[in-house]
């Protein structure tokens, strides 16, 4: 008798449990009902002042921004080439400094020392302080 007692209070234990477990699954699908109905009417957002200035701006940057791209591209590269010429100039004009100082020691020309003073690019025009530049001589 007393195993039947066992049996009888395992099964009972295991039903109650299997009733405790549909019984949680049915509630939390409760909370999650979705019926698949989808309203077919479009609203229409009206726009303000501000939202319509903001997008404004929007096309108009985007309209700007590869020519703005573009442009500093070109000048970046315009730039490196006239790098390399005033490096190509620079070469040249040392190559011929260095020419004059041999035909001066040749010469036995006495060298003359630039003044300090003298930047090579100004020169003073009728004792002013105002400088003008030296390429533009009469």
């Amino acid at each position: 008798m007393k195993k039947r007692t066992i049996i009888s209070i395992t099964i009972l234990m295991l039903v109650s449990f299997a009733g405790a477990l549909i019984g949680q699954s049915q509630r939390s699908r409760q909370g999650r009902r979705s019926y698949g109905i989808q309203p077919g009417i479009d609203i229409d957002i009206k726009k303000t002042d501000t939202i319509r200035v903001v997008e404004a701006y929007d096309r108009l940057m985007d309209c700007y921004v590869d020519p703005v791209h573009t442009d500093l591209a070109q000048t970046k590269f315009s730039g490196t080439q006239s790098l390399r010429k005033l490096d190509s100039i620079e070469k040249k004009t040392d190559s011929i400094s260095a020419c004059l100082t041999r035909i001066e020691r040749a010469l036995d020309i006495p060298q003359t020392r630039p003044d300090k003073n003298y930047s090579g690019t100004y020169e003073k025009a009728n004792r002013t302080k105002e400088p003008v530049i030296s390429a533009v001589r009469r």
